[in-house]
């Protein structure tokens, strides 16, 4: 076997949360981590809409709660959408009827807001 492997492309990620004090931990989190790239923070499920649709990110990391729309009619329109990202759900809720809502809504993985600290990194990593 020979050469070596090629570098792993960053994966790019756009933050939709309302909680712009959640958005910068994450971008803290995620800055020191070199397999991942941020590139967009929404606050809204509409400005969420429009960003996935003009920077096209790999990943969406979602909050359920949106002061305009809940994070599962933004997940609805994102997988019916022409352009498909991983959609991951950040949740302070973290009960099975909220898990399984997300599932179904099209949901690649759910984390409560809690675990994401220790839990983010390693499932962004599943994805490379």
């Amino acid at each position: 076997m020979s050469g070596s492997l090629a570098p792993r492309r960053a994966l790019s990620i756009l933050l939709a949360d309302d909680s712009q004090i959640l958005r910068h931990s994450l971008v803290g989190l995620l800055q020191e981590h070199t397999g991942t790239r941020i590139v967009g923070q929404a606050s809204t499920g509409a400005e969420c809409l429009k960003l996935v649709g003009s920077l096209r990110p790999d990943v969406v990391l979602l909050d359920l709660t949106l002061p305009d729309m809940t994070g599962f009619d933004v997940l609805r329109s994102l997988k019916a959408g022409q352009y498909v990202p991983h959609v991951i759900v950040l949740s302070l809720f973290d009960d099975g009827a909220s898990r399984e809502s997300a599932r179904l809504a099209g949901a690649d993985a759910y984390l409560s807001k809690s675990a994401a600290g220790r839990e983010l990194l390693p499932l962004l990593d599943e994805i490379t």
